[in-house]
């Protein structure tokens, strides 16, 4: 009887080993990553778009609605100090902490960390980068460069075009120095490593279907390093415009990673401006609207991540002097971003006397704000949209970035592993393992 009883100790002890190591095991093998990173986005920055969209009858936020969710730690490796984009997309894409503006590496020792990105592609993925700013700016730049400031633009570029990744589409490039000569200095170095410079949208198609790499940006971007935002009817391409052609241009059997970057959510969150953030968020989720066809061909293999670097603004659902109640739909009377407007009054040269009739021609909202001769263009646009937001129940409380922690959604095979409270270096972790990728 006691041999009968250790026999079946064992065997159940071997069970449940066994069934143990059956569920850490991925069931599918992932192939097809996709990872959006809305720079700056916390929970207000979608939920809010989310309730305006409904408000006016017209949609949600498709993201939203993703299975599972967590709740995402965002600090950097300096003790009581709040992230960047640099030190926050490096634990994203590396699993490792780093400091505040290091990219891809540990400052203080010099250790460089391979991302999630370097990873696929020696392993036989195709790679792509997507971003609405800069292609060697901080987020999209801890996918591919080491550098112990983010800073470093001209060196950063040059990391970007010996990555060998198959895709890089988005605002361009951030140059120091002369401009024209780096910009001829990028162009060239493209080239010799073998990348077709896509320059105009009307060409994307055409000019895609004949690259091996491609570098896609729109000529109404080289000026400025960043695609407009969409609140200002400047720019001619979106997120989804980049995100379709890249999946075309990556499919392929083995596999391919992708990541998409809304970053001028941060931008607009930056500059307090909800109107505008709203734009840009819309524009972050028909890009992951995109990723979902593609996910609902491929269920078994395919997984889609949408995070955050950290939260920018401390933007809050509510105003103290609206109390309990929120005018949304006012929002709808800013028809153009602060930037845009304060840009049209410098260039203009305008008087303070004709700041007013001059905003009003984009926001629909007559207010009377008070001004004397040294009131900047800066100034007055902030006082008159902010008086917009304050009335419609938004507030801010920053400029920067805060400490919040931020959610991270995901759908997808093994995704049921995001809930609670995650870290930021988790994504890499989780991915390195659902792909079975070899470091």
């Amino acid at each position: 009887m006691r041999r009968i009883r250790f026999i079946l100790a064992a065997v159940l002890v071997f069970a449940l080993f066994f069934s143990s190591c059956k569920q850490n095991k991925p069931q599918h093998k992932i192939k097809y990553v996709f990872v959006f990173i809305g720079d700056g986005m916390g929970l207000n920055q979608a939920y809010i778009p989310d309730v305006y969209l409904r408000e006016r009858g017209i949609d949600s936020i498709s993201f939203l609605h993703f299975p599972n969710i967590a709740l995402t730690q965002t600090n950097c490796a300096d003790k009581d100090k709040i992230t960047d984009s640099g030190a926050g997309g490096t634990a994203i894409s590396t699993g490792h902490k780093t400091q505040f503006q290091a990219i891809g590496m540990d400052r203080n020792n010099g250790k460089k960390f391979t991302s999630i990105a370097e990873i696929a592609k020696r392993n036989g993925w195709k790679v792509g980068l997507i971003t609405t700013v800069g292609l060697n700016h901080a987020t999209p730049a801890c996918f591919y460069a080491h550098v112990p400031w983010r800073n470093m633009y001209n060196e950063i570029a040059r990391q970007m075009w010996r990555s060998g990744f198959d895709f890089f589409g988005g605002g361009g490039v951030i140059t120091q120095g002369n401009r024209d000569s780096m910009l001829n200095v990028v162009w060239d170095s493209l080239r010799a490593n073998g990348y077709t410079i896509i320059l105009n949208k009307d060409n994307f198609d055409k000019k895609l279907t004949k690259a091996s790499r491609v570098f896609m940006t729109d000529t109404l971007s080289l000026d400025k390093d960043n695609i407009y935002f969409q609140i200002d009817s400047l720019s001619r391409v979106t997120l989804a415009d980049f995100t379709s052609r890249a999946i075309k241009f990556l499919d392929n059997p083995k596999g391919f990673f992708l990541m998409v970057e809304g970053g001028k959510i941060d931008w607009a969150c930056h500059a307090n401006d909800v109107a505008a953030m709203i734009y840009e968020t819309l524009d972050f989720d028909r890009a992951i609207r995109v990723a979902m066809d593609f996910y609902r061909k491929h269920p078994d293999e395919t997984v889609i991540i949408v995070t955050a670097d950290h939260e920018t603004g401390g933007l809050s659902y509510g105003y103290n002097d609206t109390k309990y109640d929120t005018y949304f739909n006012k929002l709808a009377k800013q028809h153009r971003s602060k930037t845009f407007l304060v840009n049209l009054l410098k260039k203009q040269g305008a008087e303070t006397y004709a700041f007013k009739p001059m905003v009003e021609k984009y926001i629909d909202m007559d207010y009377d704000i008070t001004t004397s001769p040294e009131t900047t263009p800066q100034e007055f646009v902030n006082a008159y949209v902010d008086r917009l937001q304050h009335e419609a129940g938004i507030g801010w409380t920053t400029h920067s970035h805060t400490g919040i922690m931020i959610p991270t959604y995901a759908i997808g095979p093994g995704t049921q592993q995001y809930h609670g409270i995650i870290d930021n270096t988790f994504t890499f972790n989780f991915l390195l393992k659902q792909t079975g990728l070899k470091k």
